[in-house]
Parts: C-alpha cells; sequence; structure tokens
C-alpha cells in the first residue's frame, strides 16, 4: 500500500458506522453544533435582591460583594461577546459571578436498521473541543478545564475530544427492548480549580437539582408548573405522564450488555485553595482550604467491562 493509501486509511471518520455494519433505514446527521452555556450567580427570578449565590456560603449561596475591591478589576480578554451576554437577565443576577461552559464541533449521528438485522440503531456523538472558563471576578485564573498538550502528549488537530459510541441490539427477550454496547473516549484534560469556582459550580448544581417546581397562573387563568423556566398546564403535564408511563411499561427494560472506557485519560489538576470553609464539613474545609496543587497529574485507566449489570427502564 502506498503512503497515500495509508494516510487515507488512517483517516476514519468516527462518526459513521464500520463497513460491514448493514446499510441502515433511516440515517439522521447533526454537524457543526456549537453550544455555549453561561452560569451566573444570583436569581433572575423568585427572592429579592438580597438572596445571592455565593462561594462562600453553601446554604446562601452570596457571592462576594459586588463593592469588594478584589471584585472591582475586570477579569482580562473581556470580549464584546462577552458583555453582550451580561445585558439580559433577572435584576438579582449576580454578574460578577459566572461561569461559561462551551461545547464546539458538536457532530451526532443516528442509524436506525431494518427489522432484519440484529442491530436496531447505532448512535454516534462527537465533541470537537469542551471548554469551562472561569469569569468569576475572585478568581485569577481563566479556564477550569480544557483538553491538555504537551511535548509527550501533542495536540491532536483532527481528533474530538468526547467520543461517545452507543450500538443497540435487538433482543430475544421480550421484557428487554435493547441491549446496548456503549463506548466512551476523552482526549487529556488540563483543570485549573479555583476554590471559589469550584464552590459556586457545587453549590449550583445542587441548587438546580433541589429547586422545587413552582405553580403559575397564565393569562387565560389556568395553572401549571413551572420549572427552568418553562411552563406546563396541568392538563398537559397529566398527559405527559400519562404517556410515558404507557411507553415505558410497553418498552421494557434497556440493558448495557459491555461497556467500554477508552484509552487511558491524563488528567493534570492545579487546585488553588484560598481559605477554610467549615460549611462544607470540618475535614473537608481543612483540605480544600490548605490544599495546594500544582500540575499533579492522575491517570483514570481503560476499563473494560461486560457484565451486563447496568438495566434502565425505559421512558420512550
Amino acid at each position: 500500500m502506498t503512503l497515500l493509501g495509508i494516510l487515507q486509511a488512517s483517516k476514519v471518520d468516527l462518526l459513521f458506522p464500520p463497513a460491514s455494519y448493514p446499510t441502515p433505514a433511516t440515517t439522521y446527521i447533526l454537524k457543526e453544533l456549537n453550544v455555549a452555556w453561561c452560569l451566573f450567580g444570583g436569581r433572575d427570578f423568585g427572592p429579592k435582591a438580597e438572596e445571592k449565590l455565593s462561594p462562600h456560603s453553601s446554604s446562601d449561596y452570596d457571592m462576594v460583594t459586588a463593592n469588594s475591591p478584589q471584585l472591582r478589576r475586570r477579569k482580562g480578554s473581556a470580549s464584546g461577546r462577552d458583555d453582550r451576554r451580561k445585558e439580559k437577565g433577572g435584576m438579582c443576577r449576580d454578574r460578577n459571578t459566572l461561569m461559561e461552559i462551551e461545547l464546539s464541533k458538536i457532530r451526532v449521528r443516528y442509524d436506525a436498521y431494518p427489522e432484519t438485522s440484529d442491530k436496531s440503531a447505532r448512535v454516534a456523538a462527537l465533541v470537537g473541543n469542551v471548554e469551562v472558563r472561569d469569569r468569576l471576578a475572585s478568581s485569577q485564573l481563566n479556564k477550569f478545564l480544557y483538553c491538555y498538550s504537551s511535548e509527550s502528549m501533542p495536540k491532536q488537530s483532527h481528533a474530538s475530544m468526547v467520543t461517545v459510541k452507543l450500538l443497540c441490539l435487538r433482543s430475544d427477550s421480550p421484557s428487554v427492548s435493547s441491549e446496548c454496547c456503549l463506548h466512551v473516549g476523552l482526549l487529556p484534560i488540563k483543570l485549573n480549580v479555583d476554590q471559589d469556582a469550584l464552590f459556586f459550580l457545587k453549590g449550583f448544581f445542587e441548587f438546580v437539582q433541589s429547586a422545587p417546581a413552582a405553580v403559575a397562573v397564565s393569562p387565560s387563568g389556568e395553572t401549571g408548573l413551572v420549572r427552568s423556566g418553562v411552563t406546563v398546564s396541568r392538563s398537559q403535564s397529566s398527559s405527559v405522564m400519562a404517556a410515558s408511563s404507557q411507553s415505558a411499561s410497553a418498552g421494557g427494560e434497556i440493558i448495557f450488555k459491555s461497556f467500554t472506557f477508552y484509552p487511558d485519560l491524563p488528567l493534570r489538576i492545579d487546585y488553588h485553595g484560598k481559605r477554610i470553609n467549615i460549611e462544607q464539613g470540618f475535614l473537608s474545609g481543612l483540605l480544600t482550604g490548605f490544599a495546594q496543587l500544582s500540575n499533579s497529574e492522575v491517570t483514570l485507566k481503560q476499563l473494560s467491562s461486560k457484565n451486563r449489570q447496568l438495566v434502565l427502564q425505559r421512558k420512550w
């Protein structure tokens, strides 16, 4: 084989199924999608302006006040795009407390196979790059999480940072709808962790998870449930719940026949502790306050499991 042939053979697009797979009956492809998620402190709705989210208090979540001297510094590389993101939002939004999660070059392919095949479906999802940016005014850092590269681990220009492949096989058992094989792969990751940013992320997701659904009244007078800014009427919510329960009972269980995490995942970690916060627990408060890590390396070893232990109840 010529050198050109070897290079062409090595450039395999993981989005496409292997040549040995049957021809899919239906194919959906999503390409070049970019997603940016901005996590602000405070609230857009609900309590008064006094209640703000803070990385120093897990109960109240009130960030250092905007009048503090250390918060008057505007973080470097603040583009006009960042300013536009801060223009909107509720009166209680804390614009000095911001974390950005950005996923770029997302590509997804879904293949559904004919009934005559032992394969029912295949899903491949590739994320070109993942970044978590630290925009907290009290933090000196910029990127919280990003793809790591060095002389020993050079950057792969055309490789995807996240690779997820799911293959669903038809099952002979009437109680099992699908037997799935899951493969997950990640490129090396660098973590630059500031204590304030860590506590903010922890508190943010704990708050979102524990936030109860509120009852809202529409202009027509109909009451409904509100969660994450979406209003669902009582009649709609009842019909959705009934439909999901019927589909769950009809669909059966999904068994993960195998799970593969490959290759090894090197993690480089920098951590900057600032203060002791015993509200997080005495021991954890001491550790997070005193700990200082510089270029520490942790490797998550590759994993291959075929025990068929993970069972999910199908909800669609």
